[in-house]
């Protein structure tokens, strides 16, 4: 069999491969996987928001999965889970099986000091997960 030193197509600049000849007339793809991101989801959030009491809490972020299915996400608020329905909480996520980038939100109505805290959202596929943690400051009482 004959083989030809065929350089990478990212810059190693001394590093080559062994390709037999045949590969040469294949087309082949390359597919990697990573661990999903996820980052701010709009420009007028911010990591430390301060809500007045009463007002209503709303957080959004991006999630990018990188051509793998999302297998969870999950919002947390000071280390425990939340879920849609409860203490005045919406959750709106995508469906798992997408694999675009897609936004999850948050949003929890007639906020008071107690919900003040971190409120972090862990996105996870099959290589990995991330978390984004947001500091939520609530200001005021209720009248």
């Amino acid at each position: 069999m004959m083989y030809k030193n065929i350089p990478l197509p990212f810059s190693l600049p001394h590093l080559f491969i062994l390709i037999p000849m045949v590969l040469l007339s294949s087309k082949f793809d390359i597919h990697y996987a990573v661990a999903p991101t996820v980052s701010l989801g709009g420009q007028d959030l911010m990591q430390s928001p301060e809500v007045l009491a009463g007002n209503t809490l709303e957080l959004s972020v991006n999630i990018t999965s990188f051509n793998l299915p999302l297998t969870n996400i999950t919002w947390t608020h000071n280390g425990n889970a939340l879920t849609s329905g409860q203490d005045r909480v919406t959750i709106t996520n995508p469906s798992l099986s997408d694999s675009a980038p897609v936004v999850s939100m948050l949003m929890r109505t007639l906020i008071i000091p107690l919900n003040s805290g971190n409120y972090s959202i862990m996105a996870t596929n099959s290589e990995g997960s991330s978390t984004y943690t947001f500091q939520v400051t609530v200001t005021g009482k209720l009248a």
